[in-house]
């Protein structure tokens, strides 16, 4: 503040004057005594970019006397720009009015780029006119007053914020000498509590006495009482009725006195309605875990890990354990090491591959999910693990066996339906060959005598593809869509005869047992065959020294036991059990995968099929199996609704007709041709087509002719073409009174169960032979002629 200009500068002529007018006028020394010459500035006011700035007002803001120039454009860039505008106005008010003072306060950017207060005041000079020639001014710095008043500021507002947004309401309460009450003070606390409309007044304490239950009034005074006789802090839980509702308050004071012998309590007060529910809720909650703990069907346990001297975890303990998990260890673990009761698992490091999953969740934390067979019924189980506090956990066993039966059961049927799309497609491709075959035959021996020398030769070769065929309806068994055509049909006859057959020449004796009332199931005789002949040799393998093989039969109805996943509302269930070497337990679960086999011949197609057959007739089947002891097939099937009702045959059928028109449509060329020379042999003039589309237009152009076609054969699939299904639809259209057949290499079972429902007379499923098409033809009631018309027909189709 005190410093000097250098000797060789020349002073400010603003400067010398204002020396000059210190010594003459005693108004500009009375101006800087209250100015307190912090920093003096004098501007001229008829050259307005002059202006003399102290050294004490540069340095105000961080700058020696040579750093700055002494102009006005200085000043006017350091302020702030909202505050030059209220500086620059009242200037002007002031050089227009001498009594409107120029004083006010502004904020200055310091060099540091800090914000400077000062407070900023002037005064015109005027000459005798009175016209304003000088301007005479000093700044106050007010920063560190400014940083204080700030500072308070900020002190007031946290502690007003604090009080008014505490949990509960803060009261100062006075209770005078001779009784009187009074609220020194009461946070807005007071009305999130009590909900009052408007503040509580300092003699409205009767409001808040007015909300105390009237069963805590009595206690509540007491406690202010005790309070006030030995100044001992006050604590209270009381209920008060608030807006409508019965809520639990909690107050916690300190007492002093006062001179005059007032006692004044500093206090607060908390709504603890939401605790005194969780405790009520807490011990019912409790009441409700240990019923659920207890009775839970999955089971709960406790446990403790136990350290050796190097602090690793060596053992474990049970703490607790509820019910079912006593059951499922067959005794009370509580107070049992892991080591007791683990080690009893058969598999080798069992014990060490279970103390390290929980001493894993025990110390790190890290929660686990296994699945794992326990106990001596090998039963699966779902264990979860998590820590309950450092070096504890708790362990959750969920019985799983039937759920993961169900996801084998559906794994296996997905493997079933991939591979059923391609045996479909081979036996669909094998069937239009034996197609052929057969027809070829039938053909052929129809031309020769009935005792020539080729004719066993012939039938021989019948039989081989007969055995074939047999094959392919295995192949036809996995198809996609391959559902078969159903019947009522008694299965107790079906079983005993199919295994007193199978066991003939074995050691192996039968023991066969059904309800006498059984009911039929709804089934195809075929596959059925195929599943029980299956199981009988499976087990005749199982028992090579003998035994016995036990087959029951009995009624269930829907929901008992077994019927689970099951829709239809009665069924029969088959057992059947043999006393032979069983199945390896690591083997159990993959008994009905396509292809799987532990013999040393044999496709592994066996039980596969048995397993598709069954659930495509709307069954399950289930095995268990102990080893050396036996294994127990256990099928549930269908119980048929009501017996069979023989078909009525198709209404406007055509006896006969002097000209017999057949059309067939396949897309095999073998086919085409060995179907037309059958049909030819029978008396009919035939046309072939390769599509559906070829066939409705032949259709079409017979309508107009002498002779119709009485008879159409079409193949359902046709590959890039109309199929047998869309080509019947524009037939009948054209004629409703079309006599459509179907005819397929797969196993459409709608289609081959019910043609009727979809506008054909009858199916003939391939391969077939001409005792079949025969056959087909009087189901029709259109008999084939006699052999002598055959053979006549047949020269004049030729011709």
């Amino acid at each position: 503040m005190n410093a000097k200009l250098p000797k060789t500068k020349e002073p400010h002529y603003l400067e010398r004057e204002l020396y000059r007018k210190l010594q003459e006028s005693s108004e500009i020394f009375d101006f800087l005594q209250k100015g307190s010459l912090d920093g003096l500035w004098y501007l001229d006011l008829e050259d307005t970019e002059q202006e003399w700035m102290s050294p004490e007002f540069k340095a105000l803001f961080g700058y020696e006397d040579h750093e700055i120039q002494n102009t006005s454009h200085w000043w006017q860039d350091h302020i702030f720009p909202e505050d030059l505008e209220i500086a620059l106005n009242n200037l002007k008010c002031h050089l227009e009015d001498p009594n409107h003072p120029y004083d006010q306060e502004v904020r200055y950017r310091h060099r540091d780029g800090s914000t400077v207060w000062v407070r900023c005041r002037g005064m015109a000079i005027r000459n005798k006119e009175g016209k304003p020639i000088r301007m005479l001014g000093s700044h106050i710095d007010l920063t560190p007053l400014k940083s204080i008043q700030e500072a308070l500021r900020q002190k007031r507002a946290k502690h007003r914020h604090m009080l008014d947004n505490l949990p509960g309401a803060i009261l100062r309460y006075r209770l005078g000498p001779t009784g009187e009450e009074a609220l020194l003070f009461v946070s807005k606390g007071a009305e999130r509590i009590w909900g009052f409309q408007k503040p509580l007044a300092k003699h409205e304490t009767y409001r808040l006495w007015e909300t105390i239950h009237p069963e805590d009034l009595e206690g509540f005074r007491t406690s202010i009482q005790r309070s006030a006789q030995d100044l001992s802090v006050w604590e209270q839980e009381w209920r008060s009725s608030i807006r409508g509702e019965i809520r639990w308050l909690s107050g916690y004071g300190v007492p002093h006195r006062e001179e005059d012998g007032s006692i004044i309590w500093d206090t607060e007060v908390l709504d603890i309605t939401d605790r005194k529910k969780a405790e009520l809720s807490l011990q019912e909650s409790e009441e409700r875990f240990r019923l659920l703990f207890e009775h839970s069907q999955s089971g709960i346990t406790y446990s403790r890990l136990i350290f050796d001297e190097d602090g690793k975890a060596q053992d474990a303990v049970f703490l607790a354990a509820n019910k079912k998990s006593r059951e499922w260890f067959g005794e009370d673990i509580c107070g049992k090491t892991f080591s007791e009761v683990f080690r009893e698992d058969e598999r080798e490091g069992a014990f060490a591959e279970w103390l390290e999953i929980f001493a894993s969740v025990g110390q790190k934390g890290q929660p686990f999910q296994v699945q794992r067979h326990l106990g001596a019924s090998r039963r699966c189980y779902e264990i979860l693990g998590y820590q309950s506090q450092p070096d504890h956990f708790a362990t959750v066993y969920t019985d799983i066996t039937e759920q993961r039966a169900t996801e084998i059961a559906l794994q296996n049927l997905r493997q079933l339906e991939s591979l059923g799309t391609l045996a479909g497609g081979i036996a669909h491709d094998f069937n239009n060959m034996l197609t052929g075959f057969f027809g070829s035959l039938s053909l052929i021996q129809m031309e020769l005598e009935p005792f020539h020398p080729a004719r066993r030769l012939l039938q021989e070769a019948e039989q081989a593809l007969e055995r074939t065929q047999e094959l392919t309806q295995q192949l036809l068994t996995f198809a996609k869509g391959g559902n078969p055509s159903r019947e009522n049909l008694s299965l107790a006859q079906l079983i005993y005869d199919i295994a007193t057959f199978d066991l003939t020449g074995s050691p192996v004796k039968l023991s066969f047992k059904a309800d006498p009332a059984l009911c039929d199931v709804l089934a195809n005789k075929g596959q059925m065959q195929q599943v029980f002949s299956n199981l009988v040799l499976n087990a005749r393998q199982a028992m090579p020294q003998g035994g016995m093989l036990s087959v029951s039969l009995q009624n269930i109805e829907a929901g008992m036991s077994g019927t689970e996943g099951l829709s239809e509302k009665r069924y029969v269930k088959a057992i059947v059990k043999d006393e032979g070497i069983g199945i390896p337990l690591q083997y159990i679960d993959r008994i009905f995968d396509p292809y799987f086999t532990t013999k040393p011949t044999g496709h592994g197609l066996g039980l596969a099929m048995v397993n598709s057959i069954i659930h495509k007739h709307g069954g399950k089947i289930e095995v268990s199996s102990v080893p050396d002891q036996g294994t127990v097939f256990t099928l549930y099937l269908p119980a048929a609704k009501e017996p069979d009702v023989v078909e009525k045959k198709p209404k406007n059928l055509e006896a006969s007709q002097p000209v017999l028109m057949a059309l067939l449509m396949d897309d095999d060329p073998t086919v085409r041709f060995t179907l037309k020379e059958m049909l030819k042999y029978l008396g009919y003039q035939v046309q072939t087509s390769r599509d559906g589309a070829e066939a409705v237009e032949l259709y079409r152009q017979s309508l107009y002719k002498e002779h119709p076609i009485s008879l159409v054969i079409t193949d359902l699939t046709v590959p890039g073409g109309m199929g047998g299904m869309e080509a019947t639809q524009r037939i009948l259209q054209l004629d409703p009174e079309a006599c459509c057949v179907a005819s397929s290499g797969y196993a459409e079972s709608q289609v081959m169960s019910e043609p009727q429902q979809f506008g054909f007379r009858a199916f003939l499923p391939k391969p077939y032979t001409m005792k079949h098409l025969q056959t087909l033809l009087r189901q029709l009631s259109c008999p084939p002629l006699s052999q002598t018309e055959q053979q006549g027909r047949a020269k004049v189709s030729d011709a």
